[in-house]
């Protein structure tokens, strides 16, 4: 929390009040069409800077995209802007939602993407840089890293992803029961778990259709093939098909939950929704002694990717692009096609089972569509 003179002196404002208000309103439109629709958004990107705000002493908080430092490499200037890896990981925001923030000394202890709150006195003057242009300059008097909230987030975001992790490990267990109590739901739910590798494999195809990641899935593909016909390893390559894949996956639900908690709980629970019947397609029918070892490769599936997710966040977040975890989800996605098609399918013996093979991708279908939806809105 500020402390009194400062809030006092320096009032808070919302990147909202960043930018004039649009001239353009269709609330009150009964009918409207693509055209007018498309009109209003251009005219949202191109709202002019705030006048009103300029030379005023603000209060505003964002996350940092660093820019000079010192000779003591302690940072001196760095872009403010509204969201999580705007302007490195993802495209930048508009130039009415970035900050050139100043600083009177560099200091040291700021990282990039840090959310902090900055001080100071706001103008509208642009600047151009190698990560975007801005209208708004900020000569910062005090900047606050808001480490109450700091400590609350990482905790939220760190059990989140932890979860989702475990729950390819409940997953096991719910299928290692279901096992021995019809086979006829077991073989549904190795045909879902099946359907969910299907679907996670060709979406990420889908999301980026390009060169290198069709490159990437098709070799993810041969990788297995080839080390299947090595070693003979059924599970072993499950596991780490399952283990590529979840390191992006867990990295996305922690780094979203630092930056907004509700965000990152729905993101979670449609990762559990589909870790559920992954776990599921752990299991393997073995002795007493064997069950326990698919019990640890399970927990071992679920929980290395998670806290390799929150290091990578921690230590290397400033390098880290998203492009790497989109080309590492394209690898495991055609690992993980691979997986359903040679050992989690079979397993359901669709040939003698056709209608509980065909319900259980079905049904997978389904879900993992509307989950993929209820994202997209949220």
């Amino acid at each position: 929390m500020a402390p009194l003179s400062l809030a006092d002196d320096y009032p808070a404002i919302t990147w909202d009040q960043l930018l004039m208000q649009s001239s353009m309103d269709i609330s009150s439109q009964d009918d409207i069409s693509p055209e007018i629709l498309q009109s209003y958004i251009d005219a949202q990107d191109k709202r002019l800077p705030n006048p009103m705000l300029s030379g005023k002493n603000v209060a505003i908080s964002g996350f940092v995209v660093p820019l000079e430092w010192d000779q003591n490499s302690n940072i001196s200037e760095f872009l403010l802007v509204p969201y999580y890896g705007a302007c490195i990981h993802v495209p930048p925001p508009p130039k009415n939602q970035i900050i050139h923030v100043r600083l009177k000394e560099g200091l040291s202890g700021i990282q990039t993407m840090d959310n902090l709150t900055v001080f100071g006195t706001l103008n509208i003057d642009g600047n151009v840089s190698e990560y975007g242009e801005s209208d708004y300059s900020l000569q910062a008097e005090s900047i606050q890293h808001d480490t109450e909230h700091k400590q609350q987030a990482l905790l939220w975001a760190a059990t989140l992803t932890l979860i989702s992790g475990l729950a390819i490990c409940i997953g096991w267990l719910i299928g290692h029961w279901i096992q021995y109590k019809s086979m006829t739901l077991m073989r549904i739910l190795l045909s879902f778990s099946a359907g969910t590798m299907i679907y996670l494999s060709l979406a990420v195809l889908w999301i980026q259709m390009n060169t290198l990641s069709i490159g990437l899935w098709m070799f993810g593909f041969l990788v297995l093939l080839v080390l299947n016909k090595i070693l003979h390893a059924q599970g072993k390559l499950t596991v780490t098909a399952l283990m590529i894949h979840n390191i992006p996956e867990s990295f996305v639900i922690f780094s979203t939950a630092m930056m907004n908690v509700w965000l990152g709980l729905l993101l979670a629970v449609t990762v559990i929704c589909h870790n559920l019947p992954l776990g599921c397609g752990l299991v393997l029918p073995t002795s007493q002694q064997a069950r326990k070892r698919q019990f640890y490769r399970a927990l071992f599936t679920g929980i290395v990717p998670a806290c390799l997710a929150i290091l990578m966040y921690l230590f290397l977040r400033s390098v880290l692009s998203l492009e790497y975890l989109i080309h590492l989800s394209a690898l495991a996605g055609g690992m993980m096609l691979y997986v359903a098609m040679k050992e989690i399918l079979p397993k359901a013996e669709p040939l003698q089972n056709k209608q509980s093979t065909i319900l259980g991708m079905f049904v997978a279908l389904i879900v993992m569509t509307l989950l993929t939806m209820l994202i997209t809105m949220g």
